[in-house]
């Protein structure tokens, strides 16, 4: 017997199967923030109580969804639920500080249900202490959901083989690659925690939706949801 098609996974409204095999399940459905159709895949573990294949499961999907996200191509569906931003101060570079107010506009111009989350990051040591932020005056946008960060990253969790990477490594190349200046160059592997804070301009059911890229976040106790 076919297990019913739910009508809706998350936001999406379900429209029809697309396909179904072994561990999973793929939906067509309907982006209500972009206004296009979407393809859900449901992973479906055979094993509920079986902790080790479902840590398995979880990591192989996140990779999957990871890697999806940076193809491009007419036939390939992207990936669109957040914006991430850099943690707006009157401190931060006028170009930075602009780009954030200008995607904040935009965004908070649509109608809430169409919103994606609006996240604002600022790195810090390990040994920082935690980080109040406060709008910028006058700048109504930059209003966040508490002045405590909503979640922290550690850039010091192990992935790939035997765990012998960690997400310094990307930031480092990064910080190569794009950001060549000798003050970024200084900031090498200075940083471990990337904080994370959700402006209010986000959509309906914010907080449930940040606390769920939290969880995602935090395969192996790496990662904290807050501070």
């Amino acid at each position: 017997m076919s297990e019913p098609i739910p009508e809706k996974v998350g936001k999406y409204p379900i429209i029809r199967q697309l396909g179904r095999g072994a561990t999973s399940v793929v939906y067509l459905a309907r982006d209500p923030f972009a206004n296009r159709d979407v393809a859900i895949k449901v992973v479906r573990s055979q094993s509920p109580g079986d902790t080790d294949l479902r840590r398995r499961f979880h990591k192989v999907f996140l990779n999957e969804a990871a890697l999806v996200g940076k193809l491009f191509h007419p036939h390939i569906l992207a990936i669109y639920d957040a914006v991430f931003t850099l943690l707006p101060t009157p401190e931060t570079h006028g170009h930075h500080r602009a780009a954030t107010l200008l995607a904040l506009e935009a965004a908070a111009a649509l109608p809430e249900d169409r919103r994606p989350l609006l996240l604002a990051a600022d790195p810090c040591a390990a040994t920082a202490p935690t980080e109040l932020y406060r709008a910028i005056p006058g700048e109504p946008l930059t209003r966040t959901v508490g002045e405590k960060p909503a979640f922290v990253f550690n850039r010091n969790a192990t992935f790939g083989y035997r765990d012998a990477l960690n997400y310094q490594i990307v930031v480092n190349w990064f910080i190569a690659e794009h950001k060549s200046q000798g003050l970024f160059q200084t900031d090498s592997g200075k940083h471990q925690l990337e904080q994370f804070w959700l402006f209010e301009a986000s959509g309906r059911d914010a907080d449930s939706r940040v606390r769920d890229l939290a969880a995602q976040l935090k395969p192996a106790a790496h990662q904290v949801a807050a501070r």
